[in-house]
């Protein structure tokens, strides 16, 4: 009986420990794939967004698998830098904006 007792406790230590990995690896599935496929579009707006901010001169490249939106391009002060960060945020929300934006120090456009 003893011995019945202990294989039931591992038993259940086994199945719960299972059970926790499948329902870990499960949720992490569905948020990826939620988080992949909802906005495939983000590019666009944050394109949009941009050019009626008047800073049409951001590029923006999307990874939809790493969920990030990466801005490059050529601002004249740190304003307008901070600016497009936080319209590109607003316009993909759930994505990592990937700032690359450069400042022109010598004020040539």
């Amino acid at each position: 009986m003893k011995q019945f007792s202990i294989l039931l406790k591992r038993y259940n230590l086994l199945r719960d420990l299972v059970l926790g990995v499948a329902a870990t690896v499960v949720s992490c599935g569905v948020a990826a794939a939620i988080h992949t496929h909802a906005h495939p579009d983000s590019q666009q707006a944050v394109h949009s967004a941009l050019v009626s901010h008047r800073l049409a001169s951001v590029a923006i490249d999307q990874d939809q698998d790493a969920g990030v939106i990466r801005l490059t391009g050529i601002v004249e002060n740190s304003t307008g830098r901070d600016r497009a960060q936080r319209i590109a945020q607003q316009a993909a929300p759930g994505y990592t904006i990937d700032n690359q934006i450069q400042v022109n120090r010598a004020g040539v456009m």
